[in-house]
């Protein structure tokens, strides 16, 4: 009653307001401001509870000693007035709240009601929109329907895409992908389409696609070269299995079977995840001589909970040590089998959007070994979270993941907060000329290919796009000037947001 009320009142104005007040002394109006004096009860009581939490785990807990708050705001905006020098680089840059704590866990595993199968870059081009295909989800109806890699699209059943509306449509049960593409004379003209159906409750695998290279030089000589595309550091669809884990371990143990002595682990979309995942892998490629007694990073929170962490793992502080197994579904124990590359044969793909534990992982092995980045420079995430949640309460719904620790490698030092700069610079190709991921042309690996083997024989054949109808936009007297900016990329929505140490 209370709701259709003041629905009405919207919609139809003062006379509502005046049968509305009229109402009050018969009861209808009593319910409704006990149960907005109920709802105003609960959200304090949320409050409160991300502030308890907030004043045990957040980084900069001291900011919090003396701050005003209103504990009566709404909590995402409460939670968001607590955060200390909110984007700044030497701020909080990535904790984050969600209304629903169920909602902050799918995030984080990948998790998604509806998915259309593929991440995306909105490009205007011309002052028209349109998505571009950046990678195709494992295991999602877009790849069996066709869509590739750097594909435009215009249209989504019908409609016409604008800066606004591609997310609504793209949350839609089945979809007709209207395709462009630019002709030689860089006009966007049709290219068919492509209808399938959106993936209902989808988890996006991790792993993307894993390949073995075998690189020529004219002297005869030759170099394998395994290469992995791993998008997320999480360890299996929320199920306690590790199944994601072992894959990449098997991955990894087969293309050094095969005879890999270089590998190139390409974290250009990877934002970060859980720490356990990081470790595996890192004691997959540090060398033998520090597995048993070396780790990865360690963690420092802040000054009134590192107390508590000294007490629980002595004076050293919590330390991310390497290991030797996986644990299945069953409790069974899975060695981790040592790729152990040479100094120098392990290659990191880095970008914009590489973070948190990608950077962690690479930050932490140059400790012990030194690597090479190819790419761009990353986003400077050297932070640990917490998923901090109530399992079940029927008031606090909400989940929050703040910031509540700083990483260190084991020498005592902590990465660039403006990220880290690649020792190969690659600056980003034109979105109008794209390459799959694995293709030998595809600028990024191949740089990485010009440093393991600077005289080898490249494949001239495969040295174009793999779209042949997305032509190189390069000015020439027959061809239109294009205008284009990058609007959004849907890497941007994923979390994490930071290295996950543990949910509490």
């Amino acid at each position: 009653m209370c709701q259709t009320v003041a629905n009405i009142k919207y919609k139809t104005g003062y006379k509502i307001v005046i049968y509305f007040l009229m109402l009050l002394p018969f009861g209808v109006g009593t319910s409704c401001l006990k149960q907005e004096s109920s709802l105003q009860s609960n959200k304090k009581e949320v409050n409160e509870w991300i502030l308890r939490n907030m004043k045990t785990y957040y980084y900069w807990n001291q900011t919090l000693t003396n701050k005003n708050v209103d504990i009566n705001a709404a909590s995402d905006a409460f939670f968001e007035s607590l955060l200390y020098k909110r984007g700044e680089n030497d701020g909080d840059r990535f904790s984050w709240y969600q209304d629903s704590y169920q909602a902050l866990l799918d995030n984080i595993y990948a998790k998604s009601a509806i998915d259309p199968g593929f991440a995306y870059t909105v490009l205007s081009i011309n002052d028209h929109v349109y998505l571009q295909v950046a990678y195709i989800k494992p295991n999602s109806n877009a790849g069996t329907a066709g869509l590739k890699r750097g594909q435009l699209v215009s249209h989504i059943n019908g409609t016409e895409l604008n800066s606004t509306n591609y997310k609504t449509l793209l949350d839609q049960v089945n979809l007709s992908l209207s395709l462009v593409k630019l002709d030689d004379a860089s006009q966007i003209v049709s290219d068919g389409s492509i209808f399938y159906a959106g993936n209902t409750d989808f988890f996006e695998r991790p792993i993307l696609m894993d390949s073995l290279y075998t690189l020529h030089n004219l002297a005869g000589a030759e170099k394998k070269v395994g290469y992995i595309v791993y998008n997320r550091f999480i360890a299996d669809p929320e199920s306690g299995s590790n199944e994601y884990d072992i894959d990449l371990h098997q991955r990894l143990a087969a293309l050094k079977t095969q005879g890999a002595e270089y590998y190139i682990i390409d974290l250009r979309y990877n934002k970060g995840g859980y720490m356990d995942c990081a470790i595996r892998l890192a004691s997959a490629l540090v060398p033998n001589t520090y597995r048993d007694n070396g780790y990865l990073g360690l963690m420092r929170f802040n000054s009134t909970y590192q107390v508590q962490i000294d007490q629980m793992y002595g004076s050293g502080g919590r330390k991310d040590y390497f290991t030797n197994t996986i644990y299945d579904k069953d409790g069974r124990g899975i060695p981790i089998q040592s790729i152990e590359p040479a100094a120098g044969k392990l290659y990191f793909l880095v970008g914009p959007s590489t973070a948190s534990a990608s950077e962690i992982l690479i930050w932490g092995l140059r400790a012990y070994s030194s690597n090479v980045m190819v790419g761009a420079q990353t986003r400077g995430k050297f932070m640990g979270s917490y998923s901090l949640y109530e399992d079940n309460d029927p008031v606090i719904t909400c989940g929050i993941q703040p910031l509540v620790c700083k990483y260190y490698d084991y020498q005592g030092n902590s990465g660039p907060m403006d990220g880290m700069i690649p020792d190969i610079p690659v600056s980003s190709p034109s979105p109008l000329t794209p390459c799959d991921l694995g293709d030998e042309s595809e600028p990024l690996l191949q740089a990485a290919f010009a440093s393991i083997m600077p005289d080898r024989i490249t494949n001239t054949s495969s040295l174009k796009s793999t779209h042949s109808g997305l032509q190189n936009s390069k000015k020439t007297s027959s061809r239109s000037v294009l205008t284009m900016k990058i609007i959004h990329e849907s890497v941007e929505e994923s979390k994490p947001e930071g290295a996950i140490l543990q949910k509490r």
